[in-house]
């Protein structure tokens, strides 16, 4: 059995341990090695790049990254469960639980100490703000993701642009505007 195979099985079971509900309100799908090595791929990230991946679930993105000779090579994820199984499948100690949709790009790079990534991959949640699903992060942040599509994912994508050096505010602004026209 390759190695692939056996990440992509470990990953899969654990994702299928975990209660519906919960996924669902946390915004939690599975990426399969052969997207995110896609992913990397057309990315063309040069080897000595500084890579985190904020919401990096079983690890996907680390175990393909780690996998393809990358080093500078970061994740968190806010469940102490899955911070542990990520661990174990990718072989990384660079994996912290860390929430970082709650926390502002630069409390988390302090928390990893780290200077801004070049570059920012993964799989961010998706799920709708509601009843149901809430965002603990400062009132601004809040606000800001509610006028912006009211979406985890819109906070991963904003929180990216924190952790980042080369995406600026206003290219995030024009991509929610964009995704607001198309979502009605």
């Amino acid at each position: 059995m390759s190695m692939n195979h056996t990440f992509e099985e470990k990953s899969i079971q654990y994702e299928k341990s975990l209660d519906e509900v919960y996924k669902k309100n946390n915004g939690i799908f599975y990426t399969d090695i052969e997207l995110a090595s896609s992913i990397v791929d057309f990315l063309n990230i040069p080897k000595n790049a500084s890579i985190i991946d904020p919401c990096c679930g079983t690890g996907s993105f680390i175990y393909t990254l780690l996998s393809l000779g990358y080093e500078n090579v970061y994740g968190c994820d806010f469940d102490s469960k899955t911070v542990i199984k990520c661990k174990n499948l990718t072989g990384s100690k660079n994996i912290k639980k860390m929430d970082t949709l709650g926390l502002d790009g630069e409390t988390i790079l302090k928390k990893l100490n780290h200077t801004k990534f070049d570059y920012v991959v993964g799989n961010p949640p998706y799920a709708p703000l509601g009843k149901e699903v809430a965002l603990n992060a400062e009132e601004d942040f809040v606000a800001n993701v509610k006028n912006s599509g009211a979406n985890l994912f819109v906070a991963a994508i904003y929180r990216a642009f924190e952790m980042t050096k080369v995406l600026s505010h206003l290219f995030c602004q024009k991509i929610f505007y964009i995704y607001r026209l198309i979502n009605g």
